[in-house]
């Protein structure tokens, strides 16, 4: 690192502490930053070379450094060293001639001020010193004063605005206002014929400026892409009452005051306007006070509304809704269908911006139940607002006092509520997406049997796979799929949409093949339950329907067999307990051979005695209580599918039957056969012959 010779000190003195002085310093600040070797290479340029300018000033870490250019986005003042001529400057200490060839000074972080000090303070008091306009003609003089007076007051009116200020730049030839006005006042006629047209000039200009001002509303605050919110108009009427009260303390002035005096006895064109626009203004400030007066009460409202937690803002919309109506009740400053609509527009953006955070970043991946919750809770707050707002609309005429007539809220809801209408529908659209992923994520695992099960199954997955590809494609989004005014997300939306038709489409097939493929009542409801609410797609619950009429052949044929079964258990009878009793001592005496030839008689008839080896009611309700379940089973099921079609059919197998009414006629039979029967025939043969059947 190269270090200071000695001949380098006094100019590193002069420099350094006229630095460290008017910045503000420590001493060892500047010794720091000449052992820096950019910084000493941009001193060295200027001390010793053909580098004219350096500027010593703070960066954004804080560290004093030296350029040969003014920065850009200086955060506090600089300080600027400039050579005043071409003499080369002198290192020597003894015969240093920095000081007389040096100029320094500040630079102002803000470049406005600076132009502004050196108009005022350079520029035209060079260029009005009548020593440097000696041998200049007269008009040459009156336009240069013309000029520097209008770029004075040029840069006077941007200083302000930076500043949220409306400054009205005086005429140049005040000098003489007070003589002027005088002179007029005493005789009405003004002698001064270039004072009078500078102050019409100047009025001209104040017009146009005040009436920028008073034309300005909270409607402009919005932008493309900027929606403010309902704090934004409050402090749009705060700083609208400072600018406006400022402008008439303006107006006010003495000076001000005289040149009034002048334009009223000379009779000029202009002073009509200049009262008009003192009218206006005193009335555009009584306006904002009192609007200011009843803006206030809400700012706690929307404070607590924007500081909360938007699951939690429901309690807080009734009460707000409550003030804005009294505001329009009790202002009339504010009580224009333009102002209060901005207002519900700038409460709407507050609302949608909280959602939008409520929400966060909409990732779609395989989770959608939180998503849909966050949705489904942001949607239920929007509609909450609406029905609010639905609801002091109706009733915001008992506002008024009594005796004076009462405004109504005449405006189109469309047109206030026109954005969160459009984040309603985005919300629905996502919703929409999230669903459709629900229904289409539960196929990943289906699997059928039957002989086609395989590539029922194959097809399945293609299908699934298909559909994730075009799911993940709004994963890899670069845009905010929250932002209404988003085109992008339309697009996808659209193409998605056309995507999942035809998914459900092929899905359709799939599940027509499957569900004709089935081959009795209980391989029917398991693919239905399989398939779950995907059968309620709008495409695949058509070709669902079409598979009912199959359903009920095979519910048909299932009943069908199960009559033939109740025919044959009707026809059976219950022995009697006596030819029971006799039956069983018949066998035990018969010996083995005539067991084995009565059981093998039986055998052949065994289908006609249901439950051979129960006693004979308990058999005989045993197997009619598996034929009542084996129907009404299938029955129940049937008529538990969500299918309209399903409901209606399902009230023609509730009518009593054939096997309900036995179940209810055959207990009545029991006590027939005695309290201790024990007709056990069947149990009669060895265990070996028993087991052969």
């Amino acid at each position: 690192m190269a270090v200071a010779v000695e001949g380098d000190r006094e100019n590193w003195d002069i420099l350094g502490e006229y630095s460290n002085k008017t910045l503000r310093l420590k001493a060892d600040r500047w010794t720091k930053a000449v052992q820096n070797d950019d910084t000493r290479s941009t001193l060295l340029n200027f001390l010793d070379l053909d580098s004219e300018l350096v500027v010593v000033s703070l960066n954004p870490s804080n560290q004093l450094v030296a350029t040969s250019e003014v920065p850009a986005g200086l955060r506090t003042k600089g300080v600027y060293f400039l050579k005043a001529s071409n003499v080369p400057l002198v290192r020597e200490e003894d015969t240093s001639n920095v000081r007389d060839h040096v100029i320094f000074g500040d630079i102002s972080p803000q470049p406005l001020d600076q132009l502004s000090t050196l108009i005022e303070e350079v520029i035209i008091p060079m260029l009005e010193n009548p020593a440097n306009r000696t041998g200049w003609p007269e008009m040459v003089c009156e336009d240069l004063s013309h000029q520097l007076y209008s770029l004075r007051g040029t840069v006077y009116r941007m200083w302000g605005q930076l500043r949220g200020q409306t400054l009205l730049p005086l005429p140049f030839g005040l000098d003489t206002l007070e003589k002027a006005e005088r002179h007029a006042l005493d005789t009405g006629e003004m002698t001064d014929s270039q004072l009078k047209s500078a102050i019409e000039g100047v009025v001209i200009k104040w017009v146009h400026q005040v009436e920028e001002v008073l034309t300005q509303d909270t409607e402009d605050l919005a932008a493309p892409d900027y929606f403010p919110k309902p704090l934004e108009e409050i402090i749009f009427w705060g700083k609208r009452r400072e600018n406006l009260t400022h402008i008439s303390n303006q107006l006010k002035d003495k000076k001000v005051r005289m040149m009034s005096n002048i334009l009223e006895v000379t009779e000029s064109a202009y002073y009509p306007a200049f009262v008009k626009m003192c009218a206006d203004v005193a009335m555009a400030v009584q306006e904002a006070r009192d609007i200011m007066v009843h803006l206030t009460p809400l700012k706690p409202l929307l404070e607590g509304l924007e500081a909360g937690e938007f699951q939690d803002s429901a309690p807080l919309i009734p009460p707000l809704m409550h003030c804005i109506c009294l505001l329009w009740a009790t202002c009339p400053a504010y009580r224009k269908p333009d102002r209060i609509v901005t207002l519900f527009k700038e409460i709407t953006n507050l609302l949608i911006s909280m959602g939008r955070n409520f929400i966060g970043t909409v990732g779609f991946q395989a989770e959608t139940t939180e998503p849909l919750l966050k949705i489904n809770t942001c949607v239920s707050i929007l509609r909450i607002f609406r029905e609010s707002f639905q609801e002091h609309r109706e009733k915001v005429a008992s506002y008024f006092k009594e005796g004076e007539r009462p405004r109504l809220w005449e405006f189109h809801p469309n047109n206030t509520f026109s954005r969160m209408d459009q984040f309603l529908i985005r919300l629905a659209n996502i919703k929409e997406i999230f669903d459709v992923a629900k229904e289409f994520l539960k196929i990943e695992k289906v699997e059928f049997g039957g002989p086609k099960g395989k590539v029922l199954g194959a097809n399945i997955s293609s299908v699934f796979s298909e559909f994730n590809e075009a799911y993940t494609a709004f994963s890899i989004r670069t845009y905010d799929c929250l932002d209404p005014a988003e085109v992008a997300f339309e697009e996808g939306h659209h193409q998605f949409r056309r995507k999942i038709a035809e998914l459900e489409q092929r899905l359709s097939l799939i599940v027509k093949h499957a569900l004709q493929e089935s081959q009795s009542a209980e391989s029917y409801f398991k693919v239905v339950e399989l398939l779950g609410s995907m059968l309620e797609r709008p495409i695949i619950q058509a070709e669902y329907t079409n598979c009912l009429p199959h359903l009920l052949q095979l519910l048909k044929t299932e009943i069908e067999a199960c009559k033939e079964l109740f025919d044959r258990w009707e026809s059976s009878k219950i022995p009697h307990e006596d030819q029971d009793e006799e039956s069983h001592l018949e066998g035990a005496t018969d010996g083995e051979d005539d067991a084995v030839t009565k059981d093998a008689a039986e055998a052949n008839d065994e289908d006609s005695v249901p439950h051979r080896y129960f006693p004979p009611v308990v058999g005989k309700l045993k197997c009619l209580r598996e034929m009542h379940a084996r129907v009404a089973g299938n029955i129940q099921t049937f008529t538990q599918m969500k299918h309209t079609f399903t409901k209606m059919l399902g009230v023609m197998f509730t009518n009593p039957n054939r096997v309900d009414s036995q179940l209810k006629v055959l207990p009545l039979r029991w006590p027939q056969l005695g309290p201790f029967s024990h007709s056990f025939e069947s149990l009669t043969p060895p265990v070996k012959v028993r087991t052969l059947f």
